[in-house]
């Protein structure tokens, strides 16, 4: 089978991060090839894909209307002659002007609240999540199938005794793992929050947040007008492979989304058995089974959210926080291996 992945931008993000993931499962049994329309590659994340892929690069500027770049990818499509075309932007098939070809194609829906316009052009499409389905469901009543994003469990160190309270010193350990974009994925929320823990004389959490983005600079001054910067440590763009090693060294994960359609680092974190605590949004509490395998505080709200860091740090050495620890651990790996993911798109790839 020849299998060809089509997405605009591969900066760092969820869809880029699983793309790649995909590719190089899928990979080892069929002949793959990925076209990046957009420049402003992140070349790290590139070069992680296997060597057995293909990868051309049209380094499009955004929003040109250049009409070379689209040129040169129908004839890669051409030359390639695809059995079929994965794309990961919704308009990706316009830019695909053979009938043939766009009757091959088939869209992975990455987020709640993207665009719906040209979904019924595709032959199919997939959400990544229950809450997508229903929000595509809702907005356009098509009934879309889900396959859930994987992640490379194997590859990520397991945490420790972390649970020993004699290994438990120094201040509690924060990570937050995403693009620094604070009106979508809520950073601000947890800097309000730690302001108010040392306000309320409890010990201070040290905050680490890994990743860039528009709102780096906001995030950065908002710490200092808080007074909280010796609390807070900006870690900018790190690695997979830094992350998949180092996230074990962390006492809890918080993904504080106002929107957010699955999300990737939740599943990270669980599979190195740490703990999670996440916005009552639809994508995250689909992943923790609505507080099964994690905790959740009511999304935007900063007293909710203070009071349960306040609860986590009372309970982080409990026997209750480390059986839930390892039933997201079992849940996790039986659920959102990216083995499994790259399966269920081959499969599905064999019935159009």
């Amino acid at each position: 089978m020849r299998i060809l992945h089509l997405i605009f931008s591969f900066n760092v993000g969820g869809a880029e991060a699983m793309l790649t993931d995909i590719i190089n499962s899928q990979c080892k049994q069929a002949v793959m090839k990925l076209i990046i329309v957009n420049s402003g590659i992140n070349e790290t994340l590139k070069n992680s894909i296997s060597q057995d892929v293909e990868i051309v690069c049209l380094n499009r500027k955004p929003g040109s209307v250049n009409p070379l770049p689209m040129i040169q990818l129908n004839r890669e499509i051409l030359k390639f002659k695809p059995d079929v075309i994965h794309c990961h932007n919704h308009n990706m098939v316009n830019t695909i002007w053979a009938l043939s070809y766009r009757q091959k194609t088939i869209l992975t829906i990455h987020d709640t609240g993207g665009d719906i316009r040209n979904l019924e052009k595709f032959r199919k499409c997939f959400a990544i999540s229950e809450a997508v389905k229903k929000d595509v469901y809702d907005r356009s009543k098509l009934d879309i199938d889900i396959v859930y994003n994987g992640i490379r469990c194997n590859d990520i160190k397991i945490k420790g005794d972390g649970f020993d309270p004699a290994l438990q010193v120094g201040n509690i350990k924060i990570v937050q793992v995403s693009r620094l974009h604070h009106e979508k994925k809520g950073q601000h929320l947890v800097l309000f929050a730690l302001k108010r823990i040392i306000q309320k004389g409890y010990p201070p959490f040290q905050l680490d947040f890994i990743g860039a983005g528009k709102s780096n600079e906001y995030l950065q001054g908002l710490a200092s007008e808080l007074g909280i910067s010796d609390y807070v440590h900006f870690l900018g763009i790190r690695s997979r492979e830094y992350i998949y090693e180092h996230l074990r060294e962390y006492d809890l994960l918080i993904q504080p989304s106002l929107n957010e359609g699955f999300g990737l680092t939740i599943a990270e974190a669980m599979a190195a058995k740490v703990p999670v605590l996440v916005s009552n949004i639809e994508g995250p509490m689909e992943l923790i089974k609505n507080g099964k395998y994690g905790s959740y505080f009511e999304s935007g709200n900063v007293e909710d959210l203070t009071f349960k860091l306040i609860e986590f740090s009372r309970m982080r050495t409990s026997a209750v926080l480390e059986k839930r620890v390892e039933s997201a651990y079992d849940y996790c790996n039986g659920n959102f291996n990216i083995a499994v993911t790259a399966t269920k798109y081959l499969n599905s790839y064999k019935t159009l």
